[in-house]
């Protein structure tokens, strides 16, 4: 009887416990998100904005330390911009399952989130894949 309270009491703590990490809301770069899902879309949004706008500066505010300051990013950031022709009408995805991944360091929290979609501007259709991966760089 003590062996069968001590496993049931066992269980009740370790469901307690990772109850608890299920309900913890994710916090990158000081935004909660409560699904990646959201955090995927607000950044791909934000990222055709930049390139529909010739933002260069804005789309590489999305990109970490490490690859804002790689030789090249200028030349490659002007190149995704250029690379679009037309003004971005819509987008449709047709890769709607998302790959996610995450890890953690002393130093860092990210994730993986990937999609594949179409891209239509008033002048030409792009198949496009963009993955994002969140970096905390912060905390």
């Amino acid at each position: 009887m003590k062996k069968v309270i001590s496993l049931i009491s066992s269980l009740a703590l370790v469901i307690s416990l990772s109850s608890c990490a299920i309900k913890e809301t994710p916090i990158i770069n000081g935004v909660e998100y409560k699904y990646n899902d959201q955090f995927y879309a607000d950044t791909v949004d934000q990222l055709l904005t930049y390139i529909d706008d010739g933002d260069k500066d804005g789309v590489k505010s999305l990109l970490c330390n490490g690859l804002k300051n790689s030789d090249g990013i200028d030349a490659d950031i002007q190149a995704l911009i250029d690379g679009f022709e037309g003004d971005i009408i819509r987008t449709t995805e047709y890769e709607k399952d998302t790959v996610s991944a995450s890890s953690s360091g002393k130093n860092y929290t990210s994730a993986f989130l990937s999609r594949s979609f179409y891209i239509i501007t008033d002048k030409q259709k792009y198949g496009v894949y963009i993955a994002v991966c969140p970096i905390d760089e912060k905390h």
